[in-house]
Parts: C-alpha cells; sequence; structure tokens
C-alpha cells in the first residue's frame, strides 16, 4: 500500500486551524488529561473542555504520523450515549435519518439529526448492539442534542438515555499502523479478527490488559483506525499503551482537524449548523433507500423535496492558490461578484495545497469551475475540484 508523505511545500507556514472556545462552567478535564501534560501536550480549552491543541512534534507532524504510520487522540469529550427500551429503534429513526431498522447487529452507521425545519441539529453516529443502541454526538453540541432528544422521548414510552461521560473515556488511533499496532495490545484470537473487521464495525474486546472496550473501527481522518470507548479506570493505561505502540504517538486537535479538513469530512458548527439541511451540505448519501421511501424522520418533508427538487445552494470543495482561506472568507465569482462562502479552510500538508470546503450557488459546483475567495482584502484564485482532496483508505477500500 502506498502512503501519502506530507509535503511542506505550502507557501504559507501552517497556524493553528481550531477554534478556541470558553465555557461559562467550570472546565472540564478528561481521564487523559494528566497524561497528555506528560506527554508535552499544549493545552487549551475547546468547547468546556482542556484538551490538547498539539504535542512537541507539531501539527505538522502530527498530519504526517497519522499519514504514515498511526496518531492517537483523545476524544473523550465527545459524548457517548445509550438507548434501551423497546421503542429505542423507532425513537432514533424519528430522531436521526439513519435505517436502523435494517442496519446489523454491531454495525455503525453515520447519520444527521434533523429538526422539524429540516435544518441539522448535529451529525452522529449510531450502533445497533444486541439490548440498546449506542450513540455519539459532539461535545459542542451535547446539551442542545439532549433538550432535543428528551423533547420526543414521550411519544416513545420506555425509551430512557444513559450518559457515559462519568464512567467512560474515548480514545481514536488513527492510520495505516493502527491495525497492526492493535494486535499487539489484543488477545490472539481478537487481533486475527482485526483482518477480516470492516470499518464501521464494533466489537467489544480486552485491550492492553483493559477490560471490557468498546472498539469501533471507524474514526476522522480519512485513514484506517479504531475509536475504543474505555472504563475511566482503565483510560490512563491503555492511552500510554497505544502511544507506544510501534509507529504511533500522540496528537492533538490541530492535526485532527487538519486531518478531517483533507479527507473534506463536515464540521459542525462550520460545514453543518442548524440554519441548513444535510442536502445544502452535500450528504444525501446519509439518507438510505428505506427512509426516502418511508420519511418518518424530523424535517422529512422539507429534506426530501430537496432531494427530489434540487437545493439552491452546494457544498464544494475549492484549491485556493498562494493563500490559506479560513472560515466565514467570501467567495466571488471570476467577476468579482460575492457568491458564497467559506465553512472550512486552510492548508492540506498531504498535498501541498490549501483547500477549502464553501457554500456557493448551484450554478457555480461543478467540478473546475473557477472561482475566487477574499483573504484579508485580496482576492486568489480558486478551483472547485473532486473531494476528498485526500482520498479517503477506510478498511473496506484496502
Amino acid at each position: 500500500m502506498m502512503q501519502p508523505v506530507v509535503s511542506c511545500s505550502l507557501i504559507r507556514p501552517m497556524t493553528m486551524p481550531v477554534r478556541m472556545s470558553h465555557s461559562s462552567g467550570p472546565v472540564k478535564k478528561t481521564p487523559f488529561n494528566s497524561l497528555h501534560k506528560e506527554l508535552g501536550g499544549k493545552m487549551i480549552e475547546f468547547f468546556g473542555w482542556e484538551m490538547p491543541v498539539q504535542f512537541p512534534t507539531g501539527v505538522m507532524g502530527e498530519v504526517a504520523l497519522c499519514r504514515n504510520g498511526a496518531a492517537v487522540f483523545d476524544v473523550s469529550h465527545m459524548g457517548q450515549l445509550k438507548v434501551y427500551g423497546s421503542k429505542r429503534i423507532d425513537w432514533v429513526e424519528r430522531m436521526t435519518v439513519a435505517d436502523v431498522k435494517n442496519l446489523p447487529e454491531n454495525n455503525i452507521k453515520l447519520s444527521i439529526i434533523p429538526n422539524e425545519k429540516g435544518c441539522t441539529v448535529d451529525d452522529t453516529m449510531v450502533t445497533k448492539c444486541k439490548d440498546h443502541l449506542y450513540i455519539i454526538v459532539n461535545s459542542a453540541c451535547y446539551d442542545k442534542d439532549m433538550k432535543h432528544f428528551k423533547k420526543y422521548l414521550s411519544e416513545f414510552p420506555g425509551v430512557r438515555i444513559e450518559n457515559l461521560y462519568d464512567t467512560h473515556a474515548m480514545i481514536a488511533i488513527q492510520g495505516p499502523a493502527s491495525e497492526e499496532a492493535m494486535k499487539t495490545l489484543l488477545d490472539k484470537d481478537k487481533a486475527a479478527y482485526l483482518d477480516k473487521m470492516p470499518f464501521m464495525t464494533r466489537m467489544v474486546a480486552r485491550v492492553a490488559g483493559c477490560d471490557d472496550c468498546v472498539i469501533s473501527r471507524s474514526g476522522y481522518t480519512g485513514e484506517d483506525g479504531f475509536e475504543i470507548s474505555v472504563p475511566r479506570k482503565n483510560a490512563i493505561k491503555l492511552g500510554r499503551a497505544l502511544c507506544n505502540a510501534p509507529n504511533c504517538g500522540p496528537a492533538g486537535l490541530g492535526s485532527r482537524d487538519t486531518l478531517r479538513l483533507e479527507a473534506a469530512l463536515s464540521l459542525y458548527g462550520q460545514d453543518l449548523d442548524d440554519k441548513s439541511t444535510l442536502v445544502e451540505a452535500g450528504l444525501n448519501w446519509v439518507v438510505p433507500k428505506r427512509r426516502r421511501q418511508e420519511g418518518g424522520f424530523l424535517g422529512a418533508s422539507v429534506i426530501l423535496k430537496q432531494m427530489k427538487e434540487g437545493v439552491a445552494k452546494k457544498r464544494v470543495g475549492l484549491i485556493v492558490d498562494t493563500a490559506p482561506a479560513r472560515e466565514h472568507a467570501p467567495v466571488l465569482s471570476v467577476t468579482g461578484k460575492e457568491i458564497g462562502v467559506i465553512t472550512s479552510g486552510g492548508p492540506a500538508p498531504t498535498i501541498g495545497k490549501n483547500v477549502a470546503l464553501a457554500t456557493v450557488p448551484t450554478e457555480y459546483s461543478s467540478i473546475g469551475t473557477k472561482l475566487k475567495v477574499k483573504v484579508r482584502g485580496k482576492a486568489y484564485n480558486a478551483t472547485v475540484t473532486k473531494q476528498p482532496f485526500v482520498p479517503h483508505r477506510y478498511k473496506k477500500d484496502l
């Protein structure tokens, strides 16, 4: 398998692509906090959590590590939920666009949580387990997601939601070396199973001597990898073992954001929000056939109509000449008319180019369309290009 090598030929040095956010309440710490500091992590406040933005290797080094080896990320700030009750599948199909009824046990689906108007409350991962559903939501959206969920619980008697923040941590290992690293930490039979474990499935196993770990083959970098839910008491032990595995090391929020941008993966609050629909974000593919036919989810009338008739604006990928264009930068036509906006953007060190995700009128969304992006008052040439910017290399694609 060919491995991409990170280019250092960018015109401008890489800067922090992560939005720092300050909360009004006390800052929360994940169970890995002391390990981050021991490993030299530079800590920032991120939506109420003290999190590492980078380690001594730096953002560029961490991106290279993930693309060529394996990077280890603390994702304990994400909301982990278990949903119980005989009507749990009916409830989750009301809350999301996923087809959970037909989802095989221990399989995972990326989905969207729409509101009554069809706009996006959050994106989510739903796993179908034997006696419950396991759901991941964004940390910045956790409070509003829970409020939204609870609003509809009364329609589904017996359904209850369990929050795992107090009992579990979550850590991700991402990159082409992640499977071999995991094999060194698993029992022999579970290690052998990794050879055939598909992307977007899960299993329960003992990892590095830590019992009751839920291993999902999933991630947010475009690479093969795993996200592991672990009881809090074993978090440091597992984190240390992963960071010390062959060709592995710690990575922070800065590189994670760069990696997901290279992979053209949406970030809620920038590429997705509660003022636009999944169709406008170019995510029609998350609505499976049965849900398109039957509807039944919140905002279905709006979303399904847009899928049938089209929308006035779309998300596109851009290659931007010379200067990196960040969130909120205006997108212009070649004649200088302002037509859209950058939702995410910055350097893509793996390919040595500046890239961006943007929302533009549909007539400007064709591959190869020439546009301009305004950065610090100056217009730079940009071209609509195929997404992702760096090809995905999930297990099914290897």
